[in-house]
Formats: C-alpha cells, structure tokens, sequence
C-alpha cells in the first residue's frame, strides 16, 4: 500500500525537508481551504514543492457551507484555486454539520 499524508499550513514549509520527506511518500493531500474565506497559506509552495520530486498531490478543501448557494460558492472557489495546479483528485473533508441537509 502507498504512502500518503495530508497537509495544511499547520505544517510549515520552512521547517519541511522536501527532499527527505518526498522519498518517503507515493501521494500528498494538501489543503486548499478552510470554508471559502480560510485560503491554507502554504498550499501553493508544497503543491510546488512535491510537484518538482515527482510526488503527486492531490488537494481538498474543509466544507463549511451553511446553505446550498454557500456550498456552490465554496466548491467554485475550491476548483478555481486548484485547477492551475493539476491535482491528481480533489477531495471533499466534511468533518462537521454545517447546514441541515448536507447531502444537498
């Protein structure tokens, strides 16, 4: 079975040794946001960072959506920020009911 890791700007790419951690792993989950308005800071510098060692990233976006029009606006703001970065999957983290019907 592969190697896999999730991350977010909790982890610091300044205090990351790419090279090191890069031969250790066969896909990288990175955050890209935290609702629409929390943009993960480092999601950009380790979606680079992996890319240029040859690991694929994939991204994911924590839902907060507190109404279907929010969802759409979280999901379109997920996508754009993404899409240049050619993630291998985009993924969905609902960890908490933010509206009532969240299979809406």
């Amino acid at each position: 079975m592969g190697k896999i890791i999730d991350i977010s700007h909790h982890q610091d790419p300044a205090k990351i040794d790419y090279d090191k951690l890069a031969k250790q792993l066969d896909l990288v989950i990175i955050r890209t946001q935290y609702g629409s308005k929390l943009v993960d800071r480092h999601y950009k510098m380790h979606h680079a960072e992996f890319g240029v060692r040859g690991i694929p990233t994939a991204a994911y976006a924590w839902v907060r959506g507190i109404s279907t029009g929010d969802m759409r606006i979280e999901a379109r703001d997920f996508y754009n920020r993404t899409k240049d970065l050619n993630p291998t999957y985009w993924f969905l983290d609902v960890e908490e009911k933010s509206m009532n019907d969240m299979r809406t």
